[in-house]
């Protein structure tokens, strides 16, 4: 056992990390490329929150400011426009937002497919109230409303389940069918911070 001090086992853990240890790459630019592009293997429900959904949170805030800061509300306003800074960050983060919660799913045991499965439920759903019910109002409005208003929050019941299911519960313990464990086990933990 070393007793190295915080810095050095702190300094190996980035090593590990930089060396693509846990997402096979090539160095640092390796391992992120595979954690936002890949849909295979596992990422830990820390990773998601960490390394993707704090930081694409953090840039699209960024990304507004800056259209904001050069276009101004008016274009925003007036044509819905995104900016392009928003633009460029809903293109580049399109891949990531599906590959990154596919391997979440993968942590869960679950298929990737739910990713596509659980907005399609949502959709077919509203698609069917909002067609379905539109000649039995009979014009009113008010009804029309309550039942396309219902539909919605309904419809978002299979958001809210993808969403506890990757950012809030535990992955499987121990390697499963889509990899090994992100977490490691714990003499790997010992390893670097023992």
């Amino acid at each position: 056992m070393s007793h190295a001090g915080p810095a050095v086992r702190v300094g190996r853990f980035l090593v590990k990390f930089a060396s693509g240890k846990r997402e096979k790459g090539h160095g640092l630019m390796g391992a992120i490329f595979n954690f936002l592009f890949s849909p295979y293997g596992r990422v830990s429900r820390q990773d998601i929150w960490v390394k993707f959904l704090i930081p694409y949170i953090g840039i699209s805030i960024l990304a507004l400011g800056a259209d904001l800061a050069l276009f101004g509300f008016a274009l925003v306003e007036e044509s819905g426009f995104n900016g392009v800074f928003g633009s460029l960050t809903s293109l580049f983060f399109f891949w990531p937002s599906i590959a990154v919660p596919v391997k979440r799913f993968h942590d869960r045991g679950m298929t990737g497919w739910w990713v596509l499965i659980l907005p399609a439920i949502a959709i077919v759903f509203l698609l069917v109230v909002i067609f379905g019910f539109q000649g039995i109002t009979g014009g009113d409005t008010a009804a029309s409303d309550l039942i396309v208003g219902s539909a919605v929050l309904i419809a978002i019941i299979p958001l809210i389940y993808g969403f506890v299911v990757n950012y809030c519960l535990a992955g499987h313990k121990g390697p499963n069918k889509f990899g090994e464990d992100p977490l490691g086990t714990a003499s790997d933990f010992a390893e670097t911070f023992g």
